[in-house]
């Protein structure tokens, strides 16, 4: 899924195949499905006649872009057949692509076909990021008899956390123009695709009609993403992971996300799982390094937003997952052993291993807000502290979702520079004092805030920052902590506000791995500015679908005695020492504009 500014597929697929030059030669497939629809595949083997392991890649994305015919040739010439298939209703495919939803049934046929090949071995491996990382996930699911490991990318899966709702806040643009992007429109529309206009989007109502307005034609898709915004409903229990689904999944597993990956809650959710459950917990491994959605796959670029990374957070990832093939695919009996968890660490800029994530020994640490009522923007008087306040005035804001511009809608994203947000007087900013020794937090934040709000519902934004000698601020993750006020009892169903009525809402954030430096300060920041991709709450408290109103709310956040609003930091007790993960990749990633 793609973000404003980024380079279209077909310029990425173009300056690939330019690049690419002489591939191994490649077979096209036509793969039938049990009700008789036929999946188009292609399939790289190695010169010479045998049988081979097979690696699949299952995405509605052209199999010419992404460096997919690249990573073929690198696996090919380390003994492996690859294979990459277009699914249901996208590329060469047949039928009507239907979200994830059809990629249980689909997987499973797709592996068994592939298994029983000539020149197939009967043992199957797949990768592969985002919409195939849970596609590998799904075919686990079904349990096809001769798939024997995957390699999950920054898959989703946790669809209330990462996609198509945040928190319980609806993810307007990521669902509205990724939907788009994968509907085909027919051939007497000579509009073609276009790029949502994000200016547009975040001042249309209603929702129910965005796709004929901003997309320019009905998205039926997207009518059921908004239709369906409880995880209970039988429409999302088709692919939902509980954890008697993970006790049925005997499969090891290389899980790889980024500190700065939107479905890096998704992916964790899917190791923790996997740990918990699986008769398989002891051949999982995790990967977590500084990097986006777009880079994980790749082992991560030079640059995150306006951040330079350093060279040692790159890794070959293709080694990464030859390593992984060769142990459980292969089952080379001298493959080198694989560290359980390895993790970067930003501050510290280093690799970590640990024995398992969450980090054994983690103390919860409590940072509590402070203030003299005055913490509006960063000029403001709101200040962090490990004790807890006494008598302290409430800070208050007001939030107006009407007058909304594209820079709003992104205000938590790395590559958005933070002070024009800081300045604003409808977010609230508390800033600890200067550091005298590190400190590293390494686990999942969360925001225990004690908040009133004169609306029926309303959305609470947290981020977690850190505030640099320079007065430079660095976000920590791709996604602050989102809450949508209606669902703070749980996403299964929805309890309207009373005006003026304190609350506890809990709100976990983004997981960071991060040393805060000796000269450095530790920021949160707590608004109702729509966090980045979901639409604005109109405070109204009426079903989000059809809703036309706009209504200005009014929020408090305390921080007494009785109602100390704070921060939940996971402190390693002891920082694990530094160990090599891998040598660093000799490239800064793929093209800019790869998609997946």
């Amino acid at each position: 899924m793609l973000k404003p500014g980024r380079l279209s597929i077909a310029f990425a697929a173009a300056l690939l195949a330019a690049a690419l030059g002489a591939q191994e030669p490649s077979i096209e497939l036509r793969i039938p499905m049990r009700d008789g629809i036929r999946l188009s595949a292609t399939a790289w083997r190695p010169a010479a006649e045998g049988r081979y392991p097979v690696i699949l890649i299952r995405s509605p994305y052209p199999r010419a872009c992404c460096t997919i015919p690249a990573l073929a040739a690198f696996y090919v010439e380390h003994g492996y057949t690859v294979v990459s298939q277009d699914v249901r209703g996208r590329g060469d495919s047949e039928g009507r692509f239907g979200f994830w939803f059809q990629e249980v049934d689909d997987g499973y046929d797709t592996i068994e076909w592939l298994a029983a090949q000539p020149w197939s071995n009967g043992r199957l491996g797949m990768m592969g990021p985002s919409y195939p990382g849970f596609a590998q996930w799904l075919a686990a699911r079904a349990h096809p008899p001769h798939l024997v490991c995957i390699v999950p990318t920054s898959a989703g899966g946790e669809y209330f956390r990462d996609f198509p709702y945040m928190g319980g806040a609806f993810m307007e643009w990521q669902a509205l123009s990724w939907v788009d992007s994968m509907t085909p429109r027919p051939a007497s529309d000579s509009a073609g695709h276009h790029e949502i206009d994000i200016r547009a989007m975040v001042k249309y109502q209603p929702l129910a009609t965005a796709d004929s307005a901003l997309a320019g034609r009905p998205l039926p898709l997207y009518q059921e993403l908004l239709a369906h915004p409880s995880p209970l409903d039988a429409y999302w229990q088709r692919i939902t992971f509980a954890p008697a689904d993970f006790a049925r999944i005997d499969l090891p597993a290389l899980h790889v996300t980024g500190w700065y990956d939107w479905a890096q809650g998704s992916e964790i959710f899917l190791w923790q799982g996997m740990r918990r459950a699986s008769p398989a917990a002891d051949r999982q491994f995790l990967v977590v390094g500084a990097w986006t959605h777009e880079y994980a796959f790749f082992g991560g670029s030079n640059k995150v937003g306006v951040w330079d990374v350093p060279p040692q957070a790159i890794l070959d990832m293709k080694a990464e997952h030859l390593a992984f093939f060769d142990r459980y695919l292969k089952l080379e009996a001298n493959a080198a052993p694989l560290p359980r968890v390895r993790l970067f660490v930003t501050g510290a800029e280093e690799w970590r291993t640990f024995d398992d994530y969450p980090v054994a020994g983690t103390q919860a640490r409590r940072l509590y807000l402070h203030s003299g009522g005055n913490a509006n923007s960063a000029a403001g008087d709101g200040a962090l502290s490990w004790q807890p306040p006494a008598q302290e005035k409430p800070d208050r804001y007001t939030f107006d979702p009407k007058p909304q511009d594209e820079r709003q809608a992104w205000i938590a994203d790395p590559e958005v520079e933070r002070s024009p947000k800081e300045a604003r007087a409808d977010v609230l900013v508390y800033t600890g004092p200067v550091l005298t020794a590190p400190l590293e937090v390494i686990g999942r934040p969360e925001a225990e805030l004690y908040v009133a709000s004169d609306a029926r519902d309303t959305d609470f934004v947290v981020s977690l920052l850190d505030v640099q000698p320079d007065g430079r601020v660095r976000v920590l993750a791709a996604f602050p902590g989102v809450i949508r006020a209606r669902y703070r009892h749980g996403m299964d169903h929805e309890v309207l506000l009373t005006p003026g009525k304190p609350e506890l809402l809990r709100i976990p954030l983004a997981d960071v791995a991060h040393r805060f430096l000796p000269g450095h300060r530790i920021r949160v920041e707590i608004t109702s500015v729509p966090a980045p991709m979901t639409n604005v709450n109109s405070n109204t408290g009426h079903p989000i679908a059809t809703d036309t109103e706009w209504r200005v709310a009014r929020q408090t956040v305390f921080h007494h005695r009785q109602r100390a609003s704070h921060l939940i930091l996971p402190v390693p007790r002891e920082p694990a020492r530094p160990r090599p993960a891998s040598a660093p990749a000799s490239a800064a990633g793929p093209p800019p504009g790869t998609a997946w």
